[in-house]
């Protein structure tokens, strides 16, 4: 496996909070290039309230989605990066923590 993808989403008064962690395999040949990281946002956040740390992350509205670019990431590196978003008031009654599915393609 080239890379390990951990996420956590917590719940910090009106806001959700996102971190991600992309850990390259130590034992990887090759550097891990050209990384694209996808996460679907739920409809219980508003997408466009969105502050992504660090700076770089790009809202897709027609698909409810974050999309960040990772030039390169060497054997055994980390990355880690965070979105927040406020939580929809119209959501309030729902206790249930949202989803934020990530998808990561690289150059392998």
């Amino acid at each position: 496996v080239p890379m390990r993808v951990q996420t956590r989403v917590r719940r910090e008064d009106e806001y959700w909070r996102v971190a991600v962690q992309i850990s390259s395999n130590p034992h990887n040949e090759d550097n891990l290039t050209d990384l694209t990281i996808i996460m679907g946002v739920p409809p219980m956040v508003k997408g466009e309230s969105m502050i992504t740390f660090p700076p770089g992350g790009m809202w897709n509205v027609s698909r409810r989605s974050v999309i960040w670019c990772v030039s390169e990431l060497s054997g055994g590196e980390k990355f880690q990066l965070q979105a927040r978003f406020e939580a929809d008031p119209s959501a309030n009654g729902n206790s249930e923590q949202p989803k934020f599915p990530v998808l990561v393609r690289c150059q392998c």
